[in-house]
């Protein structure tokens, strides 16, 4: 999207070595700001990182961590730290912009990035697999209840993709996935990038409330 010139602002509770060579590439264009999505008064900290000037077009929600572990294993503190970033932390980002965009009669583009473990069972990954299911009930809200303002929500539903939490994904699991994926390939991040550019954009004016699949057709194997 930066190399399509938008203005882009990312946050997370500390930069990475990526965010730092974008700062450094594209200077004013890219934006990284210090941000906890767990904790008490979100609003309040959202508001102070985020002051009243900051408008949002577009909005991708793709913050998560992932546990890898069977279901009647999990503790409860696994559990809630999941609930807690997946899910909460994606539904008070959401609501935060959404609140801004009304206020300010603005059009807005939400887009929440699941997983497959959300529409198809994978062993070691149901908690996981819960919290990201229950992205798609919320996009589909705010399709309904803000289309009418000019305001849309879609989700993306990436399979097994080279890049961030699968590569810590445990070897036995990432073997199953490929060999269950139709087209034997595994997919990559700039794939998803480019769908999420094009949900983005001029292009997808008319879609809303979708849950778009780029697996490589694993979910329906």
């Amino acid at each position: 999207m930066l190399e399509a010139n938008w203005n882009v602002s990312t946050f997370a509770r500390s930069p990475s070595s990526d965010s730092e060579r974008l700062i450094a590439e594209y200077g004013e264009r890219y934006d990284f700001r210090r941000f906890d999505l767990c904790g008490s008064n979100f609003t309040n900290r959202f508001n102070t990182v985020f002051d009243s000037k900051t408008e949002f077009d577009v909005v991708v929600l793709n913050a998560a961590i992932e546990r890898a572990e069977l279901f009647a294993s999990a503790s409860e503190a696994s559990l809630q730290k999941c609930v807690d970033v997946n899910l909460m932390g994606a539904m008070q980002t959401a609501q935060c912009c959404l609140r801004r965009a009304l206020a300010n009669q603005r059009m807005c583009k939400f887009l929440f990035i699941s997983s497959v473990a959300a529409v198809k069972g994978i062993r070691g990954l149901v908690v996981y697999g819960a919290t990201k299911g229950a992205l798609l009930a919320l996009s589909k809200g705010i399709a309904v209840e803000y289309g009418g303002r000019g305001i849309r929500s879609n989700v993306v539903i990436p399979g097994y993709i080279d890049a961030g939490m699968a590569n810590n994904l445990p070897e036995d699991l990432v073997g199953r996935v490929k060999r269950r994926t139709p087209t034997g390939v595994v997919g990559t991040a700039e794939a998803v990038a480019r769908l999420v550019e094009f949900l983005a954009g001029d292009g997808s004016s008319h879609i809303n409330g979708e849950e778009i699949r780029i697996d490589g057709g694993f979910s329906i194997a």
